[in-house]
């Protein structure tokens, strides 16, 4: 987790990030939530016209496993 992270936060100096999947795509949104994402909101039937989106966000200070 700590090598995906690291670009955006050490490299770039990022206070937060933001991710979107694919409300179908369970795989990657546990992922997301594993590491340390949180739901923010939904985009409806942003993915092809038919799929919603669910926006995710995490801010530096809420990553569990980098305390």
């Amino acid at each position: 987790m700590k090598q995906i992270m690291a670009y955006p936060l050490q490299t770039l100096q990022c206070k937060r990030c933001t991710s979107k999947s694919a409300r179908k795509n369970k795989p990657n949104r546990r992922f997301l939530e594993r590491l340390g994402f949180v739901v923010e909101g939904v985009q409806r039937r942003a993915y092809d016209g038919k799929q919603d989106i669910i926006l995710y966000g995490v801010l530096l200070e809420e990553l569990k496993w980098k305390k």
